[in-house]
């Protein structure tokens, strides 16, 4: 898989998605993708968003995974398809800036994917493509545009064009809290909005309380 070789040294998480913060545990979050067991015993997951390799943690739900695959697996090395709550340990590099600054965070060569529980677990080979998010939005209200970047890393940027066009930009980390809720953790306030993924429309409609707003999906 290709990395940027700068930074493939150094993305829920976790990112994203779910890593540690100040050294804290890392903080679960929802995943999908294939799990496989290869030579010698060796257990790969890969994450459906940002196609990286994680080797998986031997804590937490692993034994439950391992015993459930040699159920449903056709054959020892075949992928299974799999959802599940968990996490990916390290602490998010941000000195890259968006939408690189989580590749310390997800790294299939030093870091490793926790199972904290499995969700579902099914014979079968490849993503599902029909909740794969990143990808570019845009919201218009009656205070202006905002354009939404979310990348496959699990972070994205946000540029708010005001009505008397100002410009401000915002960044931060995202992860998904089930199938279908997505969160957006703004890096330097810590403030996170959640929206419900609308497959069929293919947009992000806010649902956090906090008024209605609506991202729709971009096609360049």
């Amino acid at each position: 898989m290709a990395q940027i070789p700068a930074l493939a040294a150094a993305v829920f998480l976790f990112c994203c998605a779910c890593t540690g913060r100040g050294g804290n545990e890392p903080e679960a979050a929802f995943f999908s993708g294939t799990f496989t067991v290869g030579e010698g015993g060796s257990a790969l997951f890969t994450d459906c968003i940002s196609r990286i390799d994680m080797q998986v943690d031997t804590g937490g739900r692993y034994e439950e995974l391992r015993r459930t695959y040699g159920e449903i697996a056709a054959e020892e090395g075949s992928e299974v398809r799999i959802e599940f709550y968990g996490s990916v340990t390290g602490d998010v590099d941000y000195s890259a800036g968006p939408p690189y600054y989580d590749m310390a965070a997800i790294n299939g060569a030093v870091r490793q994917m926790r199972i904290d529980s499995l969700l579902k677990a099914e014979p079968a080979a490849g993503c599902l493509t029909d909740y794969l998010l990143p990808g570019l939005y845009r919201s218009n209200s009656g205070h202006g545009l905002k354009v939404l970047k979310i990348y496959p890393r699990y972070t994205f940027a946000v540029e708010e064009i005001g009505s008397g066009g100002q410009t401000t930009v915002s960044a931060g980390r995202w992860y998904r809290t089930s199938l279908l809720t997505v969160a957006l953790e703004d890096k330097d306030t810590g403030k996170v909005s959640t929206f419900q993924i609308v497959p069929e429309k293919e947009s992000l409609s806010r649902n956090d309380g906090h008024g209605p707003e609506v991202y729709t999906r971009e096609w360049l």
